[in-house]
């Protein structure tokens, strides 16, 4: 650690602090260590009673059950890569996405004001 005078007066500073919190920190410490005894305690009378179920079956074969039944259907998550316009990247109603930064938004829009701007001065070259 550095050896200035201000890092020294700091660390005593530091040092009789800790002290005049001492107390505090120790009640706040021992309340913390009762209140996890007592609800270990509990957890304990808790698993003994659980302790009853023997046999835990693998997870591939509640999915194999699963994929078996025929009452069960796994639908599709609904994203937004159907609606969103990937070169513009705006929703059909023009807006932009939430997760897209204002950095991103930004440069998008700077990009098609130049592709813009080069198709009208090729469109007035051709007059």
């Amino acid at each position: 650690m550095a050896k200035s005078i201000r890092s020294k007066s700091k660390r005593r500073v530091r040092a009789i602090k800790r002290e005049r919190l001492a107390p505090r920190v120790l009640k706040r410490l021992q309340a913390t260590v009762s209140n996890l005894d007592s609800k270990k305690i509990k957890m304990e009378t808790d698993d003994s009673n659980d302790m009853s179920m023997d046999i835990i079956m693998p997870l591939h074969s509640l999915f194999t059950d699963l994929a078996a039944d025929s009452d069960v259907q796994f639908a599709n998550m609904e994203t937004d890569s159907q609606s969103l316009n990937l070169k513009t990247m705006k929703k059909p109603d023009g807006s932009y996405p939430v997760w897209l930064s204002q950095r991103r938004i930004k440069k998008k829009k700077h990009e098609q004001k130049i592709k813009q701007n080069a198709k009208k001065k090729k469109a007035g070259r051709n007059r």
